[in-house]
């Protein structure tokens, strides 16, 4: 690492006096399925945007053509009469993201999950993210996005898999990713995985689960061998029949209305090497909460699919070994 780097890693930016609404946040969500904890996980982001000290809204985006959302949407109006609520078209997760990010007001974007009840903290990381005035996004569990970059990137597709990891990538080789993970539950505690229920009738599940992973394949840009890696610990037969259908899914991404966007490397790749990068940088150490223990949660496929697929990552891991957390 060069000496210009190591001076980066260590910077801390001083708080600069700037117009309140341009410090506006809007931190939205978009109601998919069956969310049982919105209440809690609604009142504690509310909790978060009120202590950061910054012009804010709250907006809730929701299609009617998705069964129990109304009932969601009345108790949501009922006790937060001051979140806002916006009606969607029908779409998958891509496509209600991108709309609901053409309504919002703020100058960043922090979008939350209704799953989720995060940790009081997450007030501190975004004002001191805020105040940094640059033009990257900060990659936490609550992500924050400066909706200048969002909407320079071309913001979300409508993908019903991967769509993230699509954004981020852009972003990524855009301007760059201040990473900051805490994805244990000491930072935020996973309530319910109510959403995204799959459909019970065996045509509709393969249908469902044909058109996500299809999805998957573009956001992420995988090859049928990257999905292969991700599943090698299954058994032989197990193997065979994926590989079968993930080479359907990838014949598939070819007659797709959105297509994969492509850099050098596919696009979890170049996601994840920028998160890595910015860990090596110690851009962490710029918020200063000696407090805090970053934790990148990866599963054992994705070490696995690192160690076999990634340069950045085999000339850098011992580095990492602190940070890393094999948590399924």
């Amino acid at each position: 690492m060069t000496e210009e780097l190591r001076e980066r890693s260590l910077h801390i930016v001083p708080v600069v006096e700037r117009d309140p609404e341009d410090r506006m946040v809007s931190f939205v969500t978009v109601i998919h399925g069956f969310p049982q904890h919105h209440i809690e996980a609604i009142s504690r982001i509310l909790e978060i945007a009120d202590e950061t000290s910054v012009p804010y809204e709250v907006v809730v985006g929701y299609s009617d053509s998705v069964e129990g959302n109304s009932e969601v949407v009345k108790s949501i109006k009922k006790h937060f009469p001051q979140v806002r609520i916006a009606r969607l078209e029908c779409g998958n997760h891509g496509s209600c993201k991108k709309q609901i990010s053409g309504r919002c007001s703020g100058k960043f974007l922090a979008f939350f999950d209704l799953d989720y009840v995060y940790d009081f903290s997450h007030a501190d990381l975004i004002l001191k993210f805020i105040n940094f005035s640059e033009k990257k996004m900060l990659f936490s569990e609550l992500p924050v996005i400066p909706v200048s970059l969002l909407n320079e990137a071309g913001g979300w597709r409508s993908l019903t898999a991967g769509e993230d990891v699509d954004l981020y990538s852009r972003i990524a080789v855009l301007s760059g990713i201040i990473a900051y993970p805490r994805s244990d539950l000491e930072d935020y505690e996973c309530v319910s995985r109510s959403q995204d229920r799959v459909p019970r009738s065996f045509v509709k599940r393969i249908l469902f689960n044909l058109v996500t992973t299809r999805d998957l394949m573009i956001g992420c840009n995988y090859t049928v061998s990257d999905m292969v890696i991700f599943n090698s610990d299954r058994n032989l037969l197990s193997r065979l029949s994926l590989h079968l259908f993930f080479t359907i899914c990838f014949v598939a991404t070819k007659f797709a209305p959105t297509r994969a966007v492509k850099f050098d490397r596919n696009n979890y790749l170049v996601f994840m090497e920028s998160v890595v990068e910015s860990l090596i940088l110690k851009d962490h150490l710029r918020f200063d909460r000696p407090e805090d223990r970053i934790n990148l949660g990866l599963s054992r496929g994705e070490l696995n699919y690192l160690k076999k697929k990634s340069k950045t990552w085999e000339q850098v891991k011992d580095s990492l070994a602190n940070y890393i957390h094999v948590d399924r």
